[in-house]
Order: structure tokens, then sequence, then C-alpha cells
């Protein structure tokens, strides 16, 4: 479903009312309907709702006059000049996830780049600004591994790991998506201009904001909540104890989202948020395999990709002993010990490693097959 341009105009129209949250544009659409429904209301019905600040009041009362829809239509255009997509609420190609997942969706998204229904299989990456090169190493592996899968990555395009998790992506030739903190016209962090055009064309570049919006310190909690509300799953890569990664992961939760945190060094400051999360039920994440257990099941990708990818992450003594497996014909324990000139004892342990891995299968005997 397409807006027409005098409904687009509107939608737009309340996105730029000074002083909105949004919640409180939630509550006056669910109450009046739609941006139409809101501009034919009287002032003193208005007035009775609580906690509407004086100027959004004053910007409420003329949303459906002359001047309002004039400044919404030169907002429209200019997004437009900027090669970006203005998508309101009830747009078909607004995210669904975000319009059925998240109790205050923006009445309006502004998109520079393309969102495609792959974008589904998402998952956010995130975490601390001043990340260490542990820190930015795991982001960028786990990104790049997760989109060479199929996940579009999502996060913040701040400096730390929000870059590095972008750049792992787009590494792998896969989709990434930055939600902003600022209007869809300006970049923050001003030295992540080519990260921002690298994003748009391996994805997208979306923003709440309207146009000319600066990045304000309270923007970003504002934002945090499409990042975790477009995903399946939140992983946070470093945090200290008061950190806005925290917060988005708080965020995930209250939309039953899952959440996920990569331990680090006990002497790091930088653990201290996510091991606060892994110890409060946040999955464990050492790499993408524990990220794609928790995925819902018609979201994870394809078994064949999942299995190749997991065997590649064993070391070379195991990736030995599955490579004289066979999965139809069993072999016994003996058999493989000669073959790999181990003793039956220690290649035992490492079948049975591998059968808890589930790439192996015991039978009984002593035999042994590879999993398929």
């Amino acid at each position: 479903m397409m807006a027409d341009v005098s409904t687009l105009e509107t939608w737009v129209a309340l996105n730029r009312v000074r002083g909105l949250t949004p919640r409180l544009a939630a509550t006056l659409l669910e109450r009046f309907g739609d941006p139409e429904g809101i501009a034919r209301t009287p002032a003193a019905e208005l007035e009775r709702i609580p906690d509407i600040p004086p100027r959004a009041r004053g910007d409420l009362a003329l949303l459906g006059a002359p001047g309002s829809r004039a400044g919404a239509r030169r907002e429209i255009d200019r997004a437009r000049a900027l090669g970006a997509t203005v998508l309101t609420l009830p747009q078909d190609s607004y995210p669904r996830r975000l319009r059925e997942g998240v109790p205050d969706p923006p009445p309006v998204l502004y998109v520079r780049g393309s969102l495609v229904t792959g974008d589904e299989r998402a998952v956010a990456i995130v975490g601390a600004r001043q990340a260490t090169p542990y820190g930015l190493e795991v982001a960028r592996r786990l990104a790049h591994d997760l989109a060479a899968l199929g996940c579009t990555i999502i996060s913040g395009l701040a400096l730390g790991i929000d870059a590095a998790a972008h750049r792992g992506a787009i590494e792998a030739g896969g989709r990434t998506i930055a939600v902003l903190g600022n209007g869809i016209d300006q970049v923050y962090p001003p030295s992540h201009h080519a990260l921002a055009r690298e994003v748009e064309r391996h994805g997208a570049l979306l923003s709440e904001f309207p146009l000319g919006t600066g990045p304000q310190r309270h923007h970003f909690p504002i934002r945090n909540r499409l990042i975790s509300g477009l995903s399946l799953m939140v992983v946070i890569v470093e945090a200290a104890e008061a950190s806005g990664s925290l917060i988005t992961a708080r965020m995930a939760q209250e939309q039953g989202r899952d959440v996920g945190a990569v331990p680090g060094p006990v002497t790091s400051p930088l653990s201290a948020g996510t091991h606060r999360l892994i110890l409060d039920g946040a999955r464990l994440v050492r790499g993408w395999v524990d990220v794609v257990e928790e995925l819902p099941e018609r979201y994870r990708p394809d078994p064949r990709l999942l299995r190749a990818g997991a065997e590649a992450q064993l070391d070379e003594r195991a990736r030995r002993i599955l490579a004289v497996l066979s999965p139809e014909a069993p072999r016994h324990l003996d058999v493989l010990a000669g073959e790999l000139r181990e003793s039956a004892g220690g290649l035992l342990a490492d079948l049975l490693a591998l059968e808890l891995k589930k790439f192996v299968v015991a039978l009984p005997g002593g035999h042994f097959l590879k999993r398929l």
C-alpha cells in the first residue's frame, strides 16, 4: 500500500512536530487512527491528553494547516534529492518487525539504500566505542561469518564495535543496516562518511529523525530501540557496566528479542557489562554457531552452509578424524585408530567430543558414523 502525496505530507508533518516523543506519537495514533485524524481533532480535545509539551501542542494544532503541509513537502523533496525513500507506518514496505514488534514504532522512516525481505533474518551487533583490539576482531569476524550465511547485520555506525560489525558484513559481501541517531542527511561521526557510503551500497542507512537533526545525546537511546526492534537477536561485544549497549540489550528483552553477549578478559572493564548479561541469562556467544542456534527455525540458514562453516571452525585434528569417517558405512574404533595412527583411547575421547558437537554418531559395538 503506497501513501498518496497528501497523506505522506501529513505523516511527515506529524514526524516533524517538535517535542513529540515516539511514545506520545504512538498514543495519538492509537487514539485518532492516523495523522489526518489528529489534524481534525479540536485543540480542546488535544489539551486533555497528558504529557504533551506546549510546543508540541502548538504544532499539532496546525498539523493540517497549509504551512505545516508545505514544510513537510519541502522535507520530502529534500529527502528524495538525497536519494532517500520516505516510508510511513501503514506502507507495506515499512519493516514489519518494527510495526508489529515495537510498542512505539516511528511514524516515518527515512531510508538511503534498500530494505529487502531477507533483512528479516537480522542480527544486531553493538558494543563499546572505545573497543579493544580483541573486541574489534570478534565483532568483525562474527559479523562476517553471519553475513556470509545470509544474515543482515544491524548496528549504529558508531566508532568501535559498531563500525567493526558493519565492515565485517561488507567484507563478506553481505548486507548491513546502520540505524542513525541523527537525520539521514548527516553522518556521525564525521570520520565515517566513507563507511556510510559502503553501508548504503550493501544495505541501508535508516533514521526516524527529520532532516537536519543533529546527533544529540538523548537521540541514541531512542534509536537503540530500532536496532533491537529490527533484529531477531542482539549480540553485545564489549560493554562497561554503565553502557548504552546495555540499554539496547534491555530494550531487546522488553521487545521479546534474544540477547547474546561475548565473554572477555575478566581484567577488562569492557567485559563487566557483557559478563553481567551472561550471569543474568544472556546467551554466551563464542562465534556464529551460538547465534544461529538461537534463531527461530524458519530464519536459520541453509543447514549445508551451517555444516560446512561449523567444520571449518574445528581444529586440524578433528577435521582429520571426520575425513576418514563415512556417513553410510560404520567404522570401528580400532580400524580408525589404525588408519590415523592414533591410540584407541585418545581417539575415543576425540570421537566422543565430536559426538557432543553433533558431528559424529556413536553406534553399539564401538562403531562410528559421520553425521550428515
